[in-house]
C-alpha cells in the first residue's frame, strides 16, 4: 500500500504468518550483513519490492552474462509501455525439468508465460526449451535464444530506441540502435528510423536500406 503499513517475514521466509521482520538468517543475532542478504534473496529476488521488469534503456544493448543477470527469472526485461516481456528461467537444480534453462516470452506484463518449439514458432505448445541445444542447451545457448528468438523478433518488446539513447549517437553505436528490427525515434509521436541490412539477400538490389 505504498509504505503505509509494512509487513515481516517468519524466519522461514513465509509471509502472512505474523512475521517482525527479524531475518531468517541469523534471527535475533543478525548482523547488517545477514539483513543485506536477507533483503535479497527474500524480497527482492521474490518480488516483495517491486521492480521486476528491467526497463528498455537498461537491457538494450546487453549481451553475455549482462544480459543473463538481467533477463534472470524472478526479474524480467522488457517494455514498461506495453505487456511484452522476456525471462530466462534457471532450472539447473530441478531434478524433474527436461532442460537445465528455458526461455520465455509473456504478452500479458507477466500473467502468463509462453514458450517457443526448437523450431523458434510461437502458439504451438512449445516450452521454452532453448532450439539451441534443446535438452542440453547450456546458458550461452539460452541467452543465444533469448537474443535471436525473442529480442531480435520483437516478444520482449522495446522496439524503438528512444530519443535521449540514440541522439548523439554515431558511427558502430548509432548503427546498432537503428538497426532492424529495431528502430530509433520519439517515443512522444509516431516518427521512426531504421536501418535494415540485406547483405544476406540475395534477390535485394542493395545491401542497406535507411
Amino acid at each position: 500500500d505504498g509504505g503505509l503499513t509494512w509487513l515481516g517475514l517468519t524466519f522461514g521466509g513465509e509471509p502472512g504468518q505474523g512475521g517482525t521482520g527479524c531475518p531468517g538468517y541469523g534471527m535475533t543475532s543478525a548482523t547488517q550483513a545477514q539483513a543485506i542478504a536477507w533483503l535479497q534473496d527474500e524480497h527482492i529476488d521474490k518480488g516483495r519490492c517491486g521492480c521486476m521488469t528491467v526497463p528498455c534503456e537498461t537491457w538494450q544493448g546487453s549481451t553475455g552474462e549482462s544480459l543473463y543477470s538481467l533477463a534472470l527469472s524472478p526479474s524480467m526485461i522488457g517494455d514498461t509501455t506495453t505487456n511484452k516481456r522476456c525471462r530466462i528461467d534457471d532450472a539447473t537444480k530441478c531434478t524433474t525439468c527436461a532442460c537445465d534453462y528455458y526461455v520465455r516470452y509473456s504478452e500479458d506484463g507477466g500473467l502468463t508465460w509462453l514458450g517457443l518449439t526448437f523450431g523458434g514458432e510461437p502458439g504451438q505448445g512449445g516450452t521454452g526449451c532453448p532450439g539451441y541445444g534443446m535438452t542440453s542447451a547450456t546458458q550461452a545457448q539460452a541467452i543465444a535464444w533469448l537474443q535471436d528468438e525473442h529480442i531480435d523478433k520483437g516478444r520482449c518488446g522495446c522496439m524503438t530506441v528512444p530519443c535521449e539513447t540514440w541522439q548523439g549517437s554515431t558511427g558502430e553505436s548509432l548503427y546498432s540502435l537503428a538497426l532492424s528490427p529495431s528502430m530509433i525515434g520519439d517515443t512522444t509521436t509516431n516518427k521512426r528510423c531504421r536501418i535494415d541490412d540485406a547483405t544476406k539477400c540475395t534477390t535485394c538490389a542493395c545491401d542497406y536500406y535507411v
